[in-house]
């Protein structure tokens, strides 16, 4: 009785094992999907669309020149690949570095009054937004970190590329150097 219940349950754990081998994909499995949408062009496609002039991340390395940033969403083959998109941000003079920062409430309070008078008035050819609980404050290249959180915005579209010239760079986050 002892030798039929050791083989049942032998044989319940072979076909348990065989089950998840199989269903569970491996590299080969994984490198033919991949090999499959390459093919097919779905995989050279990037989150961003053509005309996308603007990407976020976070800050790997700060170079004199550039930064290094960890694109968040990836492309949809570092996702299948599981690869960190590594994108290389292009700094020149003209970059402007900008942090957003919540307005005090009496700005927005004034903003909005500003917003009411003029959905009162609409402009026939001036488009109307309401106002953001957050402003721009201007900050310097040395303000930016390792680790800070970023939005990358360029003049020219951003494609699938590694590497892109920034006009601005928008920082989310505490800037210690900064009066809130």
């Amino acid at each position: 009785m002892y030798r039929f219940k050791l083989l049942i349950t032998l044989v319940i754990g072979l076909i348990v094992g065989f089950s998840i081998g199989y269903f569970l994909p491996n590299n080969t499995q994984t490198d033919t999907i991949v090999s499959r949408l390459e093919q097919s062009g779905l995989l050279n496609r990037a989150v961003f669309t053509p005309d996308s002039i603007s990407l976020g991340g976070s800050i790997q390395s700060i170079g004199l020149t550039e930064l290094n940033i960890k694109v968040q969403p990836p492309s949809l083959r570092n996702v299948i690949l599981g690869k960190d998109e590594i994108r290389i941000i292009k700094i020149n003079s003209e970059t402007k570095f900008v942090k957003l920062v919540a307005k005090s409430d009496d700005e927005f309070a004034k903003e909005n009054e500003e917003f009411r008078k003029s959905l009162a008035n609409p402009s026939p050819n001036t488009p109307i937004f309401p106002p953001t609980r957050s402003k721009e404050v201007p900050i310097t290249f040395s303000d930016i970190k390792i680790g800070n959180q970023v939005t990358v915005i360029s003049d020219k579209a951003i494609e699938e590329g590694t590497s892109v010239s920034a006009s601005k760079i928008i920082l989310y986050g505490p800037v210690s150097s900064l009066p809130q």
